[in-house]
């Protein structure tokens, strides 16, 4: 194995990483859109929810993405 391929592996995101920057650019943006909106409220509440489904799945498919990457290398 390669230097570079070592590091592509480091580069994998941490879950916890992933779980608190959707929750807070969840967060902001639904607060930015229950303002824009006049339904501060509904945009707090919906904001981190759909963050936070958005990180995931980008995690979901970052993993599988590495994995396929990794079966492909055997």
């Amino acid at each position: 194995m390669s230097e570079n391929d070592e590091d592509k592996k480091d580069q994998t995101p941490n879950l916890g990483l992933v779980i608190a920057l959707s929750l807070s650019f969840g967060s902001g943006l639904g607060t930015l859109f229950g303002l824009l909106f006049d339904q501060f409220a509904l945009g707090v509440a919906l904001g981190p929810g759909i963050g936070l489904s958005l990180g995931m799945i980008w995690w979901t498919l970052w993993q599988k993405k590495r994995a396929d990457q990794e079966d492909s290398s055997r």
